[in-house]
């Protein structure tokens, strides 16, 4: 059994190409190189903003995630894809009380 990847960052990174097929829990992709990436993995709470997904395969994938201002140009579609695409809070700034 994979275990889940939960509460990393991948902020920032060159992940063109890559295949992320686990699951992936609050884990953080924002401005990260996705293009041409095949995402077939399960991403819940998750934050793609500003990421580059051009050409990027999302077939498969389950998505709970946060796209704002992402490039998600000539992405591949799947006739049945689940995508939920949802604004998480800015948490920025906030303090525990």
């Amino acid at each position: 059994m994979i275990s889940p990847i939960i509460g990393v960052s991948y902020d920032d990174q060159d992940l063109a190409g890559a295949t992320l097929d686990n699951v992936y829990i609050n884990v953080s992709f924002r401005r990260t190189q996705l293009t041409d990436a095949h995402l077939p993995g399960e991403f819940y709470n998750c934050d793609f903003r500003d990421a580059n997904l051009c050409g990027a395969n999302l077939t498969g994938g389950k998505f709970i995630a946060d796209f704002r201002g992402s490039n998600l140009t000539d992405h591949q579609k799947a006739q049945a894809i689940t995508m939920t695409f949802i604004e998480l809070p800015d948490t920025r700034g906030t303090q525990a009380r």
